[in-house]
């Protein structure tokens, strides 16, 4: 059997026969040189027995002896992965097997940290990768964005050689619904990171057909809510203190990132709570956020912002402030000048 580039790594929980479904249309390629690891939560219904009954070598199939939470169970089909990358991929997001071929040549050549797939082209002609690495330009524009997991690879010699799981454990209060930001955060410290813009992964969005749950927006473990965002912010801050940036390196992102919280703590949050079928979907009371009560987001934003104490210095925390104080005017007298 021809070495294994890319390893598939699906964690799931009860969702046997969508599953079943997609990994049978996935595996009619002839392509050898991916693999497709699962890793069952203990599931109450029949996903094992589906599983099991499917023939074929590139199928590798874990069984859990209880249910290790979502978290854990992803990174145990990651670590199962034995392929040059191992990619993650949510049990309801689909992947077109269709660019298999084009894919396989282009992993092989590739050599980087971590990567992505952007499905964001418009003819199967259109496909390129584009490597970025530059320090600040790869942690911005591929880490800490609140990134969905699907879709996202990782070297596995290196995830394994810098004990990339066990690292992340550590922050394991924080981080759950937001572990790919440190997985590739973590990565993308030792090596470039790359975008590969082929049609290969297709995000599923609500309304759901099977379960109407998510780790993100599920009742008790909202992460999407304004304060829950601030504390993965501030979890955040520390990861960076790990990594090895300079002053004006570390500044300048944490700077970006505040901006990034600020549309996830803001904007963001509206459009979820504006959204009756979304909420509905994942048992989120509705609200319709009005133009006065945003603006006391903003208010509230910008108290939690000065009350952070994870900053590196209390320079950084004025620097920081300031920049994004200077940035904040400016959009919202833009805004106003708009309307």
């Amino acid at each position: 059997m021809p070495d294994i580039i890319l390893s598939i790594c699906i964690p799931t929980y009860n969702r046997g026969q969508v599953l079943y479904t997609n990994i049978k249309k996935w595996l009619e390629t002839d392509n050898q040189q991916f693999e497709i690891v699962v890793s069952d939560n203990c599931s109450e219904d029949n996903t094992l027995e589906l599983l099991n009954s499917i023939n074929d070598k590139r199928l590798k199939i874990l069984s859990n002896d209880k249910n290790y939470g979502g978290y854990i169970n992803g990174q145990k089909a990651l670590n199962a992965g034995s392929g040059k990358y191992i990619m993650q991929l949510t049990d309801k997001d689909f992947i077109d097997m269709k660019s298999i071929d084009k894919i396989i040549p282009i992993l092989s050549e590739l050599d980087v940290a971590s990567g992505c797939f952007i499905s964001d082209i418009k003819s199967d002609e259109d496909t390129y990768v584009s490597v970025v690495s530059n320090k600040i330009k790869k942690f911005y524009k591929f880490c800490f964005r609140g990134n969905h997991p699907s879709g996202f690879f990782f070297n596995r010699e290196l995830f394994h050689k810098i004990n990339a799981f066990e690292v992340c454990m550590e922050y394991d209060k924080a981080l759950r619904a937001y572990l790919t930001d440190f997985l590739t955060t973590l990565l993308c410290n030792y090596g470039d990171a790359a975008f590969v813009h082929i049609p290969f992964i297709f995000l599923v969005k609500p309304p759901f057909n099977d379960l109407k749950h998510s780790l993100t927006y599920s009742p008790g473990n909202l992460f999407f809510l304004p304060e829950n965002r601030f504390k993965v912010f501030e979890v955040y801050l520390d990861f960076l203190s790990e990594i090895n940036l300079n002053f004006l390196e570390r500044a300048g992102l944490v700077c970006q990132l505040v901006k990034t919280l600020y549309n996830f703590s803001t904007a963001d949050y509206i459009k979820v709570l504006n959204n009756k079928e979304v909420c509905s979907w994942y048992a989120v009371p509705e609200e319709f956020i009005e133009e006065e009560k945003s603006k006391n987001l903003d208010k509230c934003f910008i108290q939690r912002l000065a009350n952070c104490k994870h900053y590196a210095s209390l320079f950084e925390k004025t620097y920081v402030l300031l920049a994004f104080l200077k940035w904040f005017y400016i959009k919202r007298k833009m805004y106003y000048k708009g309307t």
